[in-house]
């Protein structure tokens, strides 16, 4: 209860909840939601009989699902609520009208009329589209990195060729607004080729082996390069 914060010129004191700010406060904020889950998604047999029972995920407080109509969802929603004790957490619902995307984290997502989900590279309303900006005293590696990121994930959220064109001028206009003279040209995969940035790395996994002793780990490391196994760091 000596938790206090500013809004629009105004002294607020928190009497409810977790810190704002507090480290600890998402953890505790997951950990509350999935036990609401635990006792009505992964209970409730009117959700096992509904469409949610197909896909239900969740990232933090962001959560996505399938349902048959907007009232169902909100029955869903509803029915996940119930299972907060103070009745404090309301959940909200964004269903599709239409032919409208409805956002889930950095994706657009839309279900087509013949059933095929259309997703494309989504960025809130109020975001204020700053990145790092190409003019900073950062090493040039970084920004061409940044950059990238913005491009893999483009890519990697789209559907199809007209979702992909749309989050492309989404990124472009994203690093023009920060500066990059050329933003295009840190796309790691040039539209239509195919090819993969050579520098990029396989996925790899990480294996933890206790340290026995030099000539152990020099036993390790014939054998890797003898089977030829790909690896980024030997510690």
């Amino acid at each position: 209860r000596n938790s206090f914060f500013t809004f629009n010129g105004r002294l607020y004191q928190q009497i409810y909840g977790a810190f704002i700010g507090c480290s600890v406060s998402p953890p505790c904020a997951m950990i509350y939601v999935y036990k609401m889950e635990k006792e009505s998604v992964y209970a409730d047999s009117s959700f096992l009989n509904s469409a949610m029972k197909l896909f239900y995920g969740r990232y933090v407080d962001d959560s996505g699902s399938l349902a048959r109509s907007k009232e169902e969802a909100i029955e869903n929603c509803s029915r996940i609520s119930a299972m907060d004790e103070d009745g404090k957490i309301r959940w909200e619902v964004e269903y599709p009208e239409g032919d409208e995307y409805i956002p889930f984290l950095d994706t657009e997502i839309k279900v087509k009329d013949d059933g095929q989900v259309s997703t494309r590279y989504y960025r809130k309303p109020q975001n204020k589209g700053i990145s790092l900006n190409y003019s900073s005293h950062h090493q040039m590696s970084t920004k061409e990195a940044v950059a990238k990121n913005f491009y893999r994930t483009a890519r990697e959220v789209s559907s199809g060729p007209q979702e992909l064109k749309h989050s492309l001028h989404k990124v472009d206009e994203l690093l023009s607004k920060n500066g990059y003279p050329n933003p295009r040209a840190n796309d790691s995969i040039a539209e239509g080729s195919g090819k993969r940035d050579k520098k990029r790395q396989p996925h790899l996994i990480t294996v933890c082996i206790p340290y026995t002793g030099e000539r152990d780990k020099n036993s390790i490391r014939r054998e890797i390069k003898k089977k030829k196994v790909p690896t980024a760091t030997l510690r």
